[in-house]
């Protein structure tokens, strides 16, 4: 189990992230935030850990079409006794497709989708719901993947996973359920 700590030192690092307007500059402040907390928080942390993940084509021409195994960098990743985390940050009004890839992918048993969310207030509403569209996506390309692979270790780890979903600009840090999202077409963008 995770210490409150952690959550609440999350959100004060992506409540802080809101004020910084230069993207590079706040990746980079994200990204030192996070090792720094889950470093006083006993974890050994690493910044661009290297996994290797599968990802799929997300243009108009090649949709769904699987890309060769490729290796990937996680933003923060951090273990501690039996926990292990990996936080991904996206500066975009949503979590990108590979970011989602790879914390679904990686071994980690907590894994964190964190994004800086929309400008306008406006469009709140559709980039909550497109967020969890795309994890809803890849967790289900990845289900149907293992499946049909017969790599049912992965699957039955990935199944066990818990998912946090922060977007800044909407204040929301919450617990995906990953399948519970199986059970809901709720989330498209129509």
């Amino acid at each position: 189990m995770l210490p409150d700590s952690l959550f609440e030192g999350i959100k004060m690092i992506l409540k802080k992230a809101e004020f910084i307007d230069d993207r590079t500059d706040r990746h980079k402040n994200v990204q030192i935030s996070l090792l720094n907390l889950l470093s006083e928080l006993g974890f050994v942390a690493k910044k661009e850990f290297r996994i290797t993940h599968r990802s799929i084509y997300r243009n108009k021409d090649r949709f769904g079409e699987l890309k060769q195994r490729e290796g990937g960098l996680i933003d923060v990743y951090g273990t501690k006794q039996d926990n292990s985390i990996a936080i991904e940050f996206d500066n975009s009004g949503s979590s990108k497709w590979k970011s989602i890839e790879k914390l679904l992918q990686c071994d980690a048993e907590h894994c964190f989708g964190l994004c800086i969310g929309p400008k306008r207030e406006e469009d709140f509403d559709f980039y909550y719901r497109k967020n969890k569209m795309r994890i809803r996506q890849v967790f289900i390309e990845l289900v149907t993947h293992y499946n049909r692979e017969k790599e049912f270790e992965k699957l039955h780890f990935m199944l066990s996973k818990i998912y946090w979903l922060g977007i800044v600009s909407l204040n929301v840090f919450e617990e995906i359920n990953l399948t519970d999202l199986l059970k809901t077409t709720q989330y498209s963008l129509d």
